[in-house]
């Protein structure tokens, strides 16, 4: 599973049920105006973990991050990409699974 970036005050250990938990950025890496660096740490990242399909993301953080991770997500995985949610009722976690429109 991969956190695309750490935010402070925010607790993740409930997502630790679906695996170790990589991080992409720390709280306070802004990259705003380092796209390029930011998506080729994103891609660098998801290779070291060889991610799959079968595979996380657990979005927070800057939104410009989000977008990043979730689009080199959908390309790697031919348009699958699978989220955790947080339930602010049901105060957990729960799955979404998109399909961008790749093959399934």
């Amino acid at each position: 599973m991969i956190l695309t970036q750490e935010t402070p005050g925010r607790n993740v250990v409930g997502a630790r049920k679906w695996g170790k938990i990589e991080t992409i950025f720390g709280p306070y890496e802004n990259v705003a105006f380092a796209t390029d660096w930011a998506r080729e740490r994103i891609v660098d990242r998801m290779e070291k973990v060889n991610f799959s399909s079968g595979d996380f993301l657990l979005l927070a953080g800057d939104p410009v991050v989000i977008g990043i991770a979730f689009a080199a997500a959908a390309a790697r995985n031919r348009g699958i990409v699978n989220c955790l949610k947080w339930d602010k009722q049901e105060r957990s976690y729960y799955e979404v699974a998109v399909n961008m429109g790749g093959e399934s």
